[in-house]
């Protein structure tokens, strides 16, 4: 057995004393039981942890310890693993000539063996010794052959260990790789090594949607047995409503025992959704075999038209970058590292997310306003003559009210001078043109699902529910999710919508109808747009289970299934022109990359949809119903594009005193197509 699996997964969570006691207990009963290769990666671990505690001398005797057992049973992947983090220790201490001809020895144990994940983590490693020794164009070079073996990899990582790994190497890699050719950009700027460093960004924002792809299994099920499938949708429901658990306890008392209870949970969840899903592969040999079409720079300018410019960032370790790319220019830009920047955008989201806390800080949500403006905008002032922005977001950015940081030379917000809009990638623009080309057209207008019943207790649910106690702890899971409250004002705001458009036009479905089934039935195909008027949870260490909450219960005061999780998303058929995702919620993880939301909204661009309008934290519901009449007025009434429409209802808010706060109208943001 794998006892040194706790000691992991305390040292994930930076408690290593909690770690090297986990290892120390699994190394003795590895000694006792003579296992000598359990012995070797138990002594590893350690040796890895007391370099990350910069415990050099222990760790580099916890290696010399490791090497032998590995060596004397012949255990190739053991010696590799040893010698991979010896190269570490090595390089933390600075001696990285001994550092390379560890990764070198290293790389040719996991070659050996095959082992691809551990050989791309090597590679990413020597490449960064490299260039810690100044030999750039080495380090280059070794971190092109990285990102290859990362993409080749593609969706063969299933086990949490490996994908831990694999994940690590996929953020390292992309971003090494872009901060390298920067900086062979500022030797030599003729070359278009900016350029270059933007090819790689795509390429890393196309890896994480075939990351997304994988979890969520979009288009793989043919042939797949059927309690297979009904399991992996029992875990995800489970592990959906954990995690709604767990934010909530977090939320209620952030130091609570229960919460840790819930992440042990969840663990075990995880780790049960993880075989089930090794199984799925195995019966299907061509799962989640998918990927973008990446493109150069060259080819994102002819994306744009005269009065659009795309901002492109990626958030980095050292320096941050932002391209600005025009019909006729290509100008990039380093911005602040990822931790100067991170720390002001989450002081902005915690300031905005609730009403009490933005309007007793309306002073101090201005200066960190301004503080993101200076960090994200300033420099690159001279190149935003255009009339519209398209925002490709990295990391917490994602999270970003673009629409209220203020212009660079005063206090008016953006959507004063600026349509704003986002993508998840300039290649996921171009492959979004080309599936809706080649779409047809709905017949009919509006589709409005609206406030769902998720309790038991709700006045429009029977009597005739059963005992909380007599259900299985599975569906007591599902359960925990009924303390959801209602949104009173989605039905008033539903019913002002709909009553833009013609009976005969439009499809109505409140309370009970309110349902996953209506979600994923094939009648939404037919409207032009779809508004979801419900609870939405964006969740970024599980992105595949983020999604939408709809009745819970039915007419008869049974329970239903009702989480239409990302990847019930990607396996929809839409023709709309628009899906708006209306009084959501977001819950930010301890790892805030921002696939939570760009995951939802990019399943339903992938469904069908041309653009999809979402928020981004949880909004007030009288201030919503408002922004979305004023939206849904220059939709149909005023004939505006979507992207207009949603500029023209942020900017009335904000003129009603009422709703002057961008708390009211900032929070909601529009992915996809301008045109």
């Amino acid at each position: 057995m794998c006892l040194y699996r706790p000691g992991l997964a305390a040292e994930d969570l930076g408690e290593l004393d909690q770690a090297v006691s986990y290892l120390n207990d699994a190394l003795g009963i590895y000694r006792a039981s003579g296992d000598r290769r359990r012995q070797a990666i138990a002594l590893t671990c350690l040796g890895r942890i007391y370099a990350r505690r910069g415990e050099f001398e222990k760790s580099f005797d916890q290696f010399d310890r490791a090497l032998p057992l590995s060596r004397a049973t012949r255990y190739r992947y053991g010696e590799a693993f040893t010698l991979k983090h010896l190269g570490d220790a090595r390089a933390a201490c600075g001696e990285q000539s001994s550092a390379l001809l560890n990764y070198v020895d290293a790389l040719a144990g996991f070659e050996s063996i095959g082992h691809q994940v551990w050989r791309a983590r090597t590679l990413v490693a020597m490449a960064e010794t490299l260039d810690s020794a100044g030999r750039v164009a080495e380090a280059h070079e070794t971190i092109d052959e990285a990102l290859t073996v990362i993409e080749q990899l593609q969706t063969n990582v299933t086990s949490r260990e490996l994908k831990a790994a694999y994940l690590a190497s996929v953020r390292k890699g992309y971003e090494l790789s872009i901060d390298l050719l920067m900086r062979m950009h500022e030797a030599d700027p003729a070359k278009g090594f900016d350029q270059a460093a933007l090819h790689v960004s795509e390429r890393a924002r196309a890896r994480s949607f075939l990351d997304l792809l994988k979890e969520s299994g979009a288009e793989v099920r043919r042939g797949i047995a059927s309690e297979l499938l009904q399991r992996q949708r029992e875990l995800r429901q489970r592990l959906t409503a954990k995690i709604e658990r767990q934010v909530r306890l977090k939320e209620s008392n952030p130091n609570s025992t229960g919460s840790q209870a819930v992440a042990i949970e969840l663990a075990a969840l995880t780790d049960e959704l993880e075989q089930i899903e090794r199984d799925i592969r195995a019966s299907n040999p061509h799962y989640a075999d998918s990927t973008d079409s990446l493109l150069h720079a060259r080819e994102i300018q002819h994306l744009l038209d005269r009065e659009t410019v795309l901002l492109e960032y990626a958030l980095g370790e050292r320096r941050s970058l932002l391209w600005v790319i025009s019909q006729d220019s290509i100008t990039s830009y380093v911005l602040p590292p990822r931790s100067v920047i991170e720390p002001v955008a989450r002081r902005l989201l915690e300031l905005l997310k609730d009403r009490a806390t933005a309007m007793r800080n309306a002073a101090l949500v201005g200066e960190t306003s301004r503080n993101l403006t200076e960090m994200l905008l300033r420099s690159a002032a001279d190149h935003l003559d255009a009339k519209r922005l398209v925002i490709v977001s990295d990391g917490i950015l994602h999270y970003v009210p673009f629409a209220a940081l203020p212009l660079w030379t005063d206090d008016r917000p953006l959507i004063d001078r600026f349509e704003l809009i986002s993508v998840p990638s300039a290649s996921t623009l171009a492959a979004l043109r080309q599936q809706l080309a080649s779409r047809p057209s709905a017949p009919k207008a509006l589709a409005v699902l609206a406030d769902p019943v998720f309790r038991h207790d709700d006045v429009r649910a029977t009597s005739q529910t059963a005992s909380y106690h007599s259900f299985t702890d599975g569906e007591r899971d599902a359960l925990e999710v009924r303390s959801l409250a209602r949104l009173p004002y989605t039905r008033r705001e539903a019913r002002a919508i709909l009553a833009f458009v013609q009976p005969a036009a439009r499809k109505e479905a409140f309370d009970f109808d309110a349902s996953r089934a209506t979600a994923l039935s094939s009648d939404l195909s037919q409207y032009r747009i779809v508004h979801f008027a419900t609870h939405g949870f964006f969740n970024t260490e599980h992105p595949e289970l983020s999604g939408l909450v709809l009745s819970l219960v039915d007419k008869y005061g049974k329970d239903q299934e009702g989480f239409l999780l990302t990847s019930d998303v990607f396996g929809m058929t839409l023709n709309a022109d628009l899906v708006v995702l209306s009084g959501c919620r977001t819950a930010l993880g301890r790892e805030v990359r921002g696939e939570g939301i760009t995951g939802l909204s990019r399943a339903f661009l992938f469904a069908g949809a041309a653009r999809v309008a979402a928020s981004l934290w949880k909004v007030d519901d009288a201030a919503t119903a408002a922004l979305m009449i004023h939206f849904y007025r220059g939709l149909f009434v005023d004939k505006l594009p979507a992207v207009a429409a949603l500029r023209s209802a942020q900017a009335t808010l904000r003129r009603d005193p009422r709703w002057s706060s961008p708390y009211y109208w900032a929070g909601f943001v529009l992915q996809g197509d301008w045109k």
